[in-house]
């Protein structure tokens, strides 16, 4: 019983990466189902976020039958093509000059090789944005799940401690400072409480 409900967490913790990790993409219509299963997610798992998820929901729906707004916001924060407000990419955290694909850039990268993955040279984002970060979280929960290899769970630590949890509160911090929608603010202020949960869940085991 012990072993179903510790899967079932990890199940849950992967689902949120893997949601959230949609909702750094540029809001659309189908953003609504998202929300709806971010929600439900959050219901399973202890953390008392369910209000957060509600405020971004309002917001979402107060704009849902003109989504400009919004991905003005989100090009705004992420994109550019001015100055990019709370840019993405880990590297503009971790490397000292301030600029993407660097040296941060290649570590996410031999992280992924180390998982036995590699980039499709037909994916248009670069490989350290919050997204891919995310999605290969996702993918390193799952295969734990189904592999007894420890590589996985090994992956999944050093990969935080080393380079996901230490980026991603500065990152988080500019946008919740910089958005002027709900929608966005809100989503900085769960990805940070999500991942220091995940920072302290690691240091517990």
């Amino acid at each position: 019983m012990t072993m179903v409900l510790g899967q079932e967490v990890h199940i849950t913790r992967a689902n949120i990466y893997k949601v959230l990790s949609h909702l750094y993409y540029q809001p659309v219509k189908e953003t609504r189902e998202l929300l709806h299963q971010l929600r439900e997610i959050m219901m399973q798992y202890n953390l008392s976020l369910i209000g957060q998820v509600e405020e971004m929901t309002k917001d979402f729906q107060a704009n849902e039958d003109n989504l400009i707004p919004l991905q003005v916001e989100h090009a705004k924060l992420f994109i550019g093509p001015f100055d990019v407000l709370a840019s993405p990419y880990s590297s503009v955290y971790l490397d000292g000059e301030r600029r993407v694909m660097g040296d941060s850039t290649e570590i996410a990268l031999h992280y992924y090789r180390e998982a036995g993955l590699s980039m499709d040279n037909h994916f248009l984002e670069l490989p350290d944005h919050i997204s891919v970060e995310f999605e290969f979280m996702y993918y390193l929960i799952f295969k734990a799940i189904e592999n007894s290899d420890p590589l996985y769970d090994d992956l999944q630590k050093r990969f935080l401690l080393s380079h996901l949890g230490v980026w991603i509160p500065q990152f988080t911090d500019r946008i919740v400072e910089r958005a002027t929608t709900t929608f966005y603010k809100v989503l900085g202020e769960i990805t940070n409480i999500f991942i220091n949960h995940e920072l302290q869940r690691i240091s517990e085991n």
